[in-house]
């Protein structure tokens, strides 16, 4: 399968959304959700100021990209380009809109107010039987939030962090693989990268890049 990639502008707003920490599945969820009403509304356009590109194929993929950061995401639904511009992001059982959307945000808003974002079946079932569904939508919906909580999202972000250089402790060039505190860990690069090398890096089918050690 050929990948074929979607670009955005990004704008004021979403690039604030994008710079918020992602620390765990949570976060990256709650910007997964963001990120896919921001498609909804927004026409694909190139912009030289921040760029969010979908990467439509095997790989799959979400690329924020910043100034002095890149970082990536699994998307774990499907996208397609329409004739008349507009992006379709999809599952087998749904095509997603504001109001479904907004009924996931709402349920995922209600689990982090546990204090350690504990969640169990039980829980998701009440927060949707809450929004007074249809019985086919709240199976829908159900399918859609246990796929979310049970994604590998394989979370990694490119820094260009001059200000907090430390040697080999926190080189300027580095990459910050998985997010939680517990598994985190970083590699230091010599030198640079861009979009294209760390989406090459992603792709499985290209060259894998060897670690010169």
């Amino acid at each position: 399968m050929i990948n074929k990639e979607i670009e955005f502008e990004i704008d004021e707003l979403m690039q604030t959304k994008i710079s918020n920490p992602i620390r765990n599945v949570f976060d990256i969820i709650a910007l997964l959700l963001e990120t896919i009403k921001y498609m909804l509304w927004q026409s694909p356009l190139p912009s030289e100021k921040g760029k969010l590109k979908i990467v439509v194929g095997k790989m799959n993929r979400i690329f924020y990209v910043l100034e002095n950061k890149i970082f990536s995401i699994t998307m774990p639904f499907f996208t397609k380009l329409m004739e008349n511009g507009n992006v379709l992001i999809y599952d087998h059982a749904i095509a997603f809109d504001s109001k479904n959307i907004a009924i996931i945000s709402s349920v995922f808003y209600k689990i982090s107010k546990n204090p350690d974002n504990s969640v169990i079946l039980s829980d998701i079932e009440q927060f949707l039987r809450d929004e007074n569904l249809d019985e086919d939508v709240f199976t829908v919906l159900s399918g859609v939030i246990v796929k979310l909580l049970s994604t590998e999202y394989g979370y990694l972000r490119y820094d260009d962090d001059k200000e907090h250089e430390e040697a080999e402790m926190h080189p300027r060039y580095h990459l910050d693989i998985n997010c939680a505190n517990n598994c985190t860990y970083k590699l230091g690069l010599k030198k640079a990268i861009d979009y294209n090398w760390l989406r090459d890096c992603l792709d499985n089918e290209k060259p894998c890049k060897i670690i010169n050690i």
